[in-house]
């Protein structure tokens, strides 16, 4: 049953007198109920209002509906101006109340009742009256329905949302008990009511009827509801302060909560029937403690919702907050449909990530099996690098099989090591299905087009690493110059030079070369690895000129390639190997014993049976030897071996035999000199042109003396 009360300043009222009083009320509605209404039961005009107002200038005044819980009921209450009171005076205004029970309105929120019969009702014809009616059912009026309250904030524009989850964040604390309360500020006295409104749908029906309200006050500082309007004149009087600025949307800065936030997306998203499932939810789980219930409710709102936002909530809750949330929601709806439906879609690898290990420690097995495979697809969709891999224990089957299907077939279109290694681990923390066959062959597509960061890939636990590095480096051996100078950075060659690098000769080559110009201790080893490279089919000249930017001595030679009769395996008689020796022997002494050394340890080689390049050098050098030896027979056959090879040898190494050839000469017999001369005259005589006084002019005088034909001093007789 309903009560209704109507007040104003009258000559003569219920109580028999002039001034403010009830001029009608239902029968039996008695004074503790009177009392009971009459604190709603006021109104102050804006201070910016004209004294001589017109009843135009009066309709467009605020009106103040208010409502609020009584120990008799609840009160509903509407003043508005009404012109002047019975002496003339301005500043009268009509009061109307109506004092009700739950039940009356059950299924309704409060201000659902703005723009009802209740609030549009006219005085009873007869004042003053005390025996009126009980008043009619409420019924909801029509200016504030949900998809009004939707159309309307989609009009007042992207800052709207941020608004009332402002207002929402800001309710909730004095619903469960805090003290304070909220001003709206603005001149549109029906924006206070609309949002109001969208506070109020946006709870549970029983915490709405706990939300008191006044729509416009011109003392908000004493009014007793916990949402107060009130329009800019009126703010400035009171000294102003924090209050929400419905105009220009600006609320004082808070954090808003996961529910909060999530209601006001659903607004902004227009999903009302999913806005209602989540305030019904939160409404169920009332026997939680607030706010807790509203914040588990817009978790297991969030966890069928797609978007970025929806992530984005979802990673802010944590995954103690969501676990929290499953285990409370198997608890108070074990039967309900959102144990059933699919994981929102499109959202980051971390939200999936958390929501698998929240669903996995709450015992919600299907969705963690939903979400880690999600988290897979997420990361065969936009390969990114994952902090963590969700911990998720014993997945079905089917699961890992889903999974596993998944990850090779996004090998196939992976793009860079990283992506790579992602499914890679992923695959193997997962699934524990790792088709090696598949991973190598995409770790050889990376390498070949540089898309990898191999200082990354040297820093990866063992297993991967050793798989996608295998990969990697033989796609990268057959990348263009360009591509495997760019991989290769000094950091990444300083991680390969420890490695077996034989089935990739290019890329070890490029290491060998860095060991040698940052260690030169290191030489004699860079050179004995790259020649074992040889037998590879690739060059190493270029390199073994690099290790040895400063020509090797024919000792440092001998320590690459070992004495003679060393059993050290040495290669064979390559062109690598005899410019290195070529190098050894243009630069420093081709006489003395290690250049003899080096000379006898060249023809060891397989293959130096033919003299070519440094093979000749190495015979001038024997030779050289026998002349200086003691033997004159050894000595002749030297030199019978530099006059033929002579030509062959290199500029400087032939100018350096030349001139122990010219001072062997002018020492040697003329027998000797007859072995060797002729072959060697004309270089002789080539150089001692630039020269005239020196050993070769002589040596070249010696050889035409010796070979000169002899004069026979007694002739026959004819």
């Amino acid at each position: 049953m309903a009560y209704e009360f109507w007040y104003m300043s009258t000559s003569a009222g219920l109580e028999a007198r002039s001034g403010w009083q009830f001029v009608a009320v239902s029968a039996g509605a008695g004074t503790a109920m009177r009392d009971a209404v009459l604190p709603w039961l006021r109104y102050k005009a804006p201070p910016d209002t004209p004294i001589d107002l017109v009843a135009e200038d009066e309709a467009r005044l605020p009106v103040a509906f208010s409502y609020a819980p009584s120990e008799l009921g609840l009160v509903f209450a509407e003043c508005r101006p009404h012109g002047e009171d019975f002496m003339g005076r301005p500043g009268n205004f009509l009061g109307h109340a109506v004092l009700t029970t739950p039940d009356e309105i059950e299924g309704l929120r409060p201000i659902e009742l703005w723009q009802s019969a209740w609030s549009t009702a006219t005085p009873p014809a007869r004042l003053p009256d005390d025996n009126l009616p009980p008043a009619q059912p409420a019924l909801p009026g029509t200016e504030v329905d949900p998809v009004r309250v939707m159309s309307w904030l989609r009009q007042a524009g992207p800052r709207a949302e941020h608004f009332l989850a402002a207002l929402i964040e800001a309710v909730l604390p004095l619903l469960g008990g805090h003290r304070g309360r909220i001003v709206i500020v603005t001149d549109e006295a029906p924006d206070v009511v609309r949002w109001i409104a969208a506070v109020s749908y946006s709870l549970p029906a029983d915490l709405a009827q706990r939300l008191s309200f006044v729509t416009y006050s011109g003392d908000p500082a004493i009014a007793g509801t916990l949402v107060v309007g009130t329009t800019p004149a009126v703010w400035a009087a009171v000294g102003g302060g924090p209050a929400y600025f419905a105009e220009s949307l600006e609320a004082p800065a808070t954090a808003s909560s996961i529910f909060a936030r999530s209601i006001a997306q659903l607004w902004a998203s227009e999903e009302l029937r999913a806005l209602g499932e989540l305030v019904s939810m939160a409404g169920s789980l009332a026997t939680v403690a607030m706010p807790q219930h509203h914040e588990y409710a817009a978790i297991l709102g969030l966890l069928s919702r797609p978007g970025e936002s929806t992530a984005d909530l979802l990673r802010l809750a944590g995954t103690k907050a969501i676990t929290e949330a499953l285990r409370v929601g198997a608890h108070h709806f074990p039967d309900d449909d959102w144990q059933h439906r699919e994981l929102g879609v499109g959202w980051t690898f971390e939200a999936y990530a958390t929501v698998a290990e929240s669903a996995a420690a709450a015992g919600q097995q299907r969705f963690a099996e939903s979400a880690v495979l999600h988290c897979v697809e997420a990361v065969c969709r936009v390969p990114a690098r994952q902090s963590r891999v969700p911990r998720v224990r014993s997945l079905s089957a089917a699961t890992k099989d889903a999974a596993a299907g998944m990850l090779i077939t996004a090998l196939n279109s992976i793009t860079s090591v990283d992506e790579l290694t992602d499914l890679v681990t992923l695959a193997d923390q997962l699934t524990g299905v790792c088709p090696e066959s598949d991973i190598r062959r995409a770790a050889v597509g990376c390498g070949r087009r540089g898309t990898v960061d191999l200082v990354k890939v040297l820093t990866m636990p063992k297993y991967p690493r050793e798989l996608i590095l295998a990969g990697v480096l033989g796609g990268l051996e057959e990348a263009p110059t360009e591509v495997m100078d760019r991989v290769l950075t000094p950091q990444a060659r300083l991680g390969l030079e420890d490695r077996d690098l034989t089935a990739t000769p290019r890329i070890a080559l490029v290491v060998l070369v860095d060991i040698a110009r940052r260690v030169p201790k290191r030489r004699i080893e860079c050179s004995r690895r790259a020649l074992a490279l040889v037998s590879a089919h690739v060059s190493v000249v270029s390199a073994l000129k690099h290790i040895w930017e400063v020509p090797p001595t024919p000792e440092n030679c001998l320590e690459i390639f070992g004495r003679p009769g060393h059993p050290r395996p040495v290669p064979p008689a390559s062109p690598e190997v005899l410019e290195l020796c070529s190098r050894a022997w243009a630069t420093y002494a081709v006489s003395g014993t290690a250049p003899v050394m080096l000379a006898r340890r060249l023809q060891e080689f397989p293959g130096a049976g033919r003299p070519v390049g440094a093979m000749v050098d190495a015979v001038l050098v024997l030779g050289l030897a026998a002349l200086d030896g003691t033997d004159e027979r050894e000595a002749r056959e030297g030199a019978r071996a530099i006059g033929q090879w002579y030509g062959a040898a290199g500029p400087v190494t032939a100018r350096r035999v030349l001139d122990a050839v010219a001072a062997w000469m002018l020492q040697v017999s003329p027998k000797g000199v007859r072995a060797v001369g002729p072959s060697l005259r004309a270089p002789l005589a080539a150089f001692a042109s630039s020269a005239p006084d020196g050993p070769m002019r002589k040596a070249v005088d010696r050889i035409d003396q010796v070979n000169k034909p002899r004069r026979h001093l007694f002739r026959r007789p004819s």
